[in-house]
């Protein structure tokens, strides 16, 4: 920024000042022309050494708060001891942690409304977290398939530790694990209906849903087959197709109408229906 008009007078009366106090003292013009320089390039040095200064001032360094100065004193003020983080989240961890976010989105909002803004927000993680761990929405609610599915399998599995090695009791152990309160919560089975519509869109996701059917298919063919050893294997699989879309019916019916003990009937057709189909 260049000088005040004011600043240019003032310079001028002092550079000629010193020519006047050079001349007086009688040293040769160019003496005094030579000091003038050496003069202002002392003073150039020492604006150049006061601009870094300044800079470095500004500078904040881990650790500490802004430096300030007051003057030419410049005061570091540590910042406060952060308090001790826990252990970093794996990918896989953090996969899990958004993924079940997703669960608690898909239950309080549906399918329709479901954003990875919200994901990240039911999660505490920024959307940055959810680029980083899934390549898109698509895996991300193939995930959440699997954790759902997850806790089915949970269920069914508490049910058999308790059934005993009896092969009919634990049949029917096996069909009762996906009736179990938690699983007919509304919020889950209205997940469970969202995502059996994504599949219908979604490849990603109905790869997911076909290999997770078919998990849980090859685990009732085996119940089927150990209740009744003389079947058929053609007679196994025609049975399994009846018992799991009366299966998947009741939840569909307990959605609608949330009437339990239609779940009991349902239930008691699927294990009538398999004692009349299963060879001893």
């Amino acid at each position: 920024m260049p000088p005040a008009s004011g600043a240019r007078s003032h310079s001028g009366v002092r550079f000629a000042g010193f020519l006047l106090c050079g001349t007086a003292c009688n040293l040769p013009l160019m003496v005094v022309f030579r000091l003038m320089q050496g003069l202002i390039g002392a003073a150039i040095v020492l604006l150049s050494v006061r601009r870094d200064v300044t800079r470095l001032a500004l500078i904040k360094l881990p650790g500490t708060e802004n430096l300030w100065h007051a003057g030419a004193m410049k005061v570091v003020v540590p910042a406060p001891a952060s308090a001790p983080r826990g252990p970093r989240m794996t990918r896989p961890d953090r996969r899990a942690e958004i993924a079940r976010a997703a669960m608690e989105c898909l239950k309080l909002h549906g399918y329709a409304a479901l954003t990875a803004r919200k994901v990240a927000e039911a999660a505490g993680l920024s959307l940055g977290h959810l680029t980083y761990c899934f390549a898109d929405m698509d895996e991300l609610l193939s995930e959440t398939y699997r954790l759902a599915s997850e806790e089915l399998r949970h269920t069914t599995e508490l049910g058999l530790e308790g059934a005993g090695q009896d092969p009919w009791a634990r049949l029917e152990s096996f069909m009762r694990g996906g009736y179990v309160p938690e699983i007919l919560d509304p919020g889950y089975l209205r997940m469970r209906v969202d995502l059996w519509s994504a599949a219908l869109t979604h490849p990603k996701i109905a790869e997911t849903e076909r290999a997770l059917y078919d998990l849980y298919r090859t685990a009732l063919e085996g119940h089927l087959l150990v209740a009744g050893p003389r079947t058929g294997t053609t007679a196994i699989r025609a049975l399994a197709d009846a018992v799991m879309a009366l299966l998947d019916g009741l939840w569909l019916d307990v959605l609608r109408r949330g009437d339990l003990d239609a779940v009991e009937n349902g239930i008691d057709a699927c294990l009538d229906l398999a004692r009349a189909r299963l060879v001893r």
